[in-house]
């Protein structure tokens, strides 16, 4: 059996209009779509276009929660094949021990900060970092990076929120010391890209309430 509809709600549409290039715009639907009718998480969204799927990520997988639940079957990506009479799927079962792991992970991590922008930046560098497939695993690993963070950011995290931003806008693994020019501004223009992601996620909480996943 294959999902033949689904809701498009005005919050993608709205994502999709904030979106200045025709690549992000194509890059964001895509995921959407597949995410929707194969159940396919994106694995090589980058940079804004990135920062719009996350934003209605809830959205996207309460849809497809409720699909699931309604037919009792699993959306499966067509390569692995799709589920018979309810079966998950190996893609399926996959994905959800990796959610349980990351659950885990996280429950242990002493965050750097608690605002809630830095809450979003953070998870936003997790779900980068495992797109590029290097994923932050384990906690020490996870620490680590918010210890990075802290001393980055020097108790300021608006300031940490540009350095991961940063490092997803530029595809580095790694987060470093923001870029500066001679005058003092920097290079990647971090607070253009900050007030983009902020209308994303003023757009996600105004619909489902705060919090990304």
């Amino acid at each position: 059996m294959e999902r033949k509809a689904f809701k498009f709600y005005a919050s993608y549409y709205e994502v999709y209009k904030q979106l200045s290039t025709p690549k992000e715009k194509a890059a964001f639907m895509d995921a959407l779509l597949d995410r929707q009718f194969t159940g396919k998480e994106p694995d090589n969204l980058t940079g804004l276009a990135q920062f719009a799927y996350i934003s209605q990520r809830h959205s996207i997988d309460q849809q497809v929660k409720g699909y699931l639940d309604k037919t009792g079957l699993e959306l499966d990506h067509p390569i692995k094949g799709g589920a018979v009479g309810g079966t998950k799927g190996p893609y399926v079962q996959e994905k959800e021990k990796e959610k349980v792991q990351e659950k885990e992970q996280q429950k242990g991590v002493i965050m750097a900060f608690d605002t809630k922008e830095y809450l979003q930046a953070w998870e936003l560098w997790v779900n980068y970092r495992k797109e590029i497939k290097k994923p932050i695993k384990g906690l020490s690993a996870a620490q680590g990076q918010q210890n990075k963070l802290s001393k980055l950011g020097g108790g300021d995290p608006q300031k940490a929120v540009e350095i991961i931003m940063q490092s997803i806008e530029n595809n580095w693994i790694g987060l470093f010391e923001l870029k500066t020019e001679n005058n003092g501004q920097q290079t990647n223009n971090p607070d253009e890209l900050k007030a983009v992601v902020n209308r994303l996620v003023e757009r996600h909480h105004a619909k489902n309430g705060p919090g990304l996943s």
